[in-house]
């Protein structure tokens, strides 16, 4: 088990082997700013392990932007995590939220307030024909759409021809994505480029 001294900073946690990390210090701050792959993007689906003041305290997990602020510091916080090749998460600790607290550029958010039972991921080579990313489902609460390419990628209804003459159409950047939140109506997608890597992950009731 390896140890480290808490700062008011974000400090790197490798993933991609199994393993735990014991923080000592007074912690009343804990946040997952970032979970990454070896090209920077964001990922959705990744998890660590967190136990709050005890190593044999109930486990927490923590994925993308989790934030716990407790109203009483602790004296260490236990992380554990098993393999996720080739990612890399961002963790800030700190006394208090004030002390540090560090902000998600709107683009790698990922929010939603459903309640879900269950997540199902897909990926899509998006070209400059609109295609359907996200199918019609009334079981359907959210889906965030991630654009892992390296053009622009517009979002909406059947009626998409290009990216700059999206009607109605959301732009999403590459490496940037969107949530979208309680419709169950089929997703489209197109892309200033051919072959655009474009992720999905819905949240289903």
């Amino acid at each position: 088990m390896s140890k480290a001294s808490p700062i008011s900073d974000i400090f790197p946690i490798n993933l991609s082997v199994a393993g735990d990390l014991t923080v000592y210090g007074k912690i009343g701050y804990f946040h997952v700013w970032e979970l990454i792959d070896t090209n920077g993007g964001q990922v959705l689906d990744g998890r660590i392990v967190a136990r709050f003041g005890d190593a044999n305290a109930r486990a927490v997990p923590c994925t993308y932007n989790s934030k716990i602020e407790f109203t009483k510091t602790v004296d260490l916080v236990v992380l554990s995590w098993a393999a996720q090749p080739g990612r890399t998460a961002l963790i800030i600790l700190a006394e208090d939220a004030q002390a540090f607290e560090a902000n998600n550029a709107p683009t790698r958010q990922l929010v939603t307030s459903a309640i879900g039972t269950g997540l199902a991921r897909a990926q899509f080579s998006v070209g400059t024909s609109a295609q359907i990313i996200a199918a019609a489902n009334t079981l359907r609460q959210s889906v965030t759409i991630q654009n892992r390419g390296t053009a622009a990628v517009a979002i909406g209804h059947d009626n998409l021809t290009t990216v700059a003459g999206a009607t109605g159409g959301l732009i999403i950047d590459p490496g940037g994505s969107l949530t979208i939140d309680k419709t169950t109506a089929a997703i489209w997608a197109i892309a200033a480029a051919a072959a655009q890597d474009v992720r999905t992950l819905t949240e289903l009731s």
